[in-house]
C-alpha cells in the first residue's frame, strides 16, 4: 500500500534526495522522477523498442490522402518473433508544403481520429487506431498484439498466462502505456517515410 500524503507533494522536491530545487535547469530531472513515479504507480512502463525492427511505407489513396503501414518486429523468449502491424490514414493540406514538410498531429481512432475533419488547417493529420495495439476491456488480453510482443508486461492486465518454468513476469503495463507505445511507433513510421530517399512524404 502507498502511504497517505494529505498535502499535495511539492514538484520541486527531488524524490531521490528530498532536496528542493526550483531552478529551470533542474526541471528535467524533476520531470523524469515524476514520469517514473507515474509509470510505476499508474500505467506501467512504456518500452522504448530499442530492440525492435521497424519498417514503414505508404500508398496514395486520393489527393492528399495516404495510408501508412508500419511493421514492428521483436523477439521474446515466450512467443518468439512477434510482428505488430499498424496502419494510419494520413491527410495533408493541399498546396506546396513548407520547406521542412507539413507539421502534423495524431488523433486517436475514427476516420479523422479525435481531431475532426478540418480541425487543423495547414497541418497534416495522422490517425492512431488503438485496437491495433490492444483492445479495451474484455478477457484474453495476452492475445493482443502489444502483450504478445511484451508478455512480461501483461501480469496485471491478462487473465491467464502460459506456465513456463523459470520465466518471470515482473511487471505490467496498462493499456494507456501500450497505446502510448503504439503512437510512438507511428511517429517512428512517419520519420521513416518522411526521410526515405525516393518519394518522401513531406511531414515534419
Amino acid at each position: 500500500y502507498l502511504p497517505i500524503i494529505r498535502p499535495l507533494p511539492d514538484p520541486f522536491v527531488y524524490l531521490s534526495t528530498g532536496a528542493r530545487d526550483t531552478t529551470f535547469g533542474s526541471w528535467e530531472q524533476h520531470r523524469n522522477e515524476i514520469l517514473q513515479a507515474f509509470e510505476n504507480y499508474m500505467v506501467g512502463p512504456k518500452p522504448d523498442c530499442s530492440d525492435c525492427t521497424i519498417t514503414a511505407s505508404y500508398t496514395t489513396t486520393s489527393a492528399n490522402h495516404y495510408t501508412m503501414t508500419v511493421t514492428v518486429k521483436r523477439n521474446n523468449a515466450i512467443n518468439g518473433l512477434v510482428t505488430v502491424t499498424l496502419t494510419s490514414a494520413i491527410i495533408t493540406p493541399s498546396g506546396t508544403p513548407p520547406s521542412k514538410g507539413w507539421p502534423y498531429v495524431i488523433g486517436i481512432d475514427g476516420a479523422y481520429g479525435s481531431l475532426g475533419s478540418g480541425s487543423f488547417p495547414n497541418i497534416a493529420s495522422a490517425v492512431f487506431t488503438s485496437s491495433q495495439v490492444t483492445t479495451s476491456g474484455g478477457s484474453n488480453l495476452q492475445n493482443n498484439p502489444f502483450y504478445k510482443m511484451y508478455p512480461s508486461l501483461c501480469s496485471f492486465e491478462c487473465t491467464s498466462l502460459p506456465t513456463i518454468p523459470g520465466s518471470a513476469y515482473n511487471g505490467n503495463s496498462g493499456q494507456f502505456a501500450a497505446w502510448a507505445w503504439g503512437i510512438s511507433r507511428l511517429i517512428d513510421g512517419i520519420q521513416i517515410i518522411a526521410t526515405q530517399a525516393t518519394n518522401p512524404l513531406p511531414l515534419d
